[in-house]
Parts: C-alpha cells; structure tokens; sequence
C-alpha cells in the first residue's frame, strides 16, 4: 500500500485500502489482516492511526477485533458482488490500452479455466 499526498486523512486511506481488499475478495471472511504494527511500520505511520482506520472498518461491519489475536475479516460478511464487479471492470479498463481485444479475452479466458480446473 502507498499513501497519497492528498488532503484525504491517512487512517482513511489506510480503510479505503482495507475495504477495497475485502470487497473485492482479495481478503476474505475469517481471515487475518496484517498487525497494526506491522502496517504502521510498513507505512512509517503512527500505530493510533492504523488502529482508528480498523476501529472505523470494525463499526462499518467489515472486521472484528479481538484483542491480542488481532483483526479478522467478519465471518459472516457478504459483500455486495456488483461492488466486486465494478473493480474488475475498473481493471480490465485500464489493461485495455496495454493489450488488443483478442490478447485480453484470451488472457481472461485462461483466468477463468484456471479458477474452475
């Protein structure tokens, strides 16, 4: 993860991030995120900050905390798969000026089969 220069809060970026992996199921139900020091370090942040970016994740239902385990994905969290669709749609706009039509379709293609083989 890298912090943008911008006027948006930094434990808000740092939520964003998080939010966007578990919606779009790079991080998935039960399991662990990475510690707040850890981030902190990884990120030369204030270990409060990242604790208040997963304090607001925990009071949007995204996370539970537990103390001295650390933060899980919520268990039951089902995610919105329209909101899963639009990343991938976010994705394959910005591969479209990098690859032709047939190259992508059979890139996906290969994606796909994989998943179900």
């Amino acid at each position: 993860m890298k912090l943008e220069n911008n006027k948006v809060d930094i434990y808000i970026q740092i939520k964003e991030h998080y939010q966007k992996l578990i919606e779009i199921g790079a991080l998935t139900n039960g399991e662990a995120l990475p510690s707040l020091r850890k981030i902190a370090f990884d990120l030369g942040v204030n270990p409060n900050t990242v604790d208040k970016a997963f304090r607001l994740l925990e009071s949007e239902g995204y996370i539970e905390i537990f103390p001295k385990k650390g933060a899980f994905v919520k268990q039951d969290l089902k995610i919105d798969k329209s909101k899963k669709f639009l990343e991938l749609k976010r994705i394959l706009n910005e591969l479209k000026d990098e690859y032709k039509k047939e190259e992508l379709m059979k890139k996906i293609d290969e994606i796909v089969r994989g998943l179900y083989d």
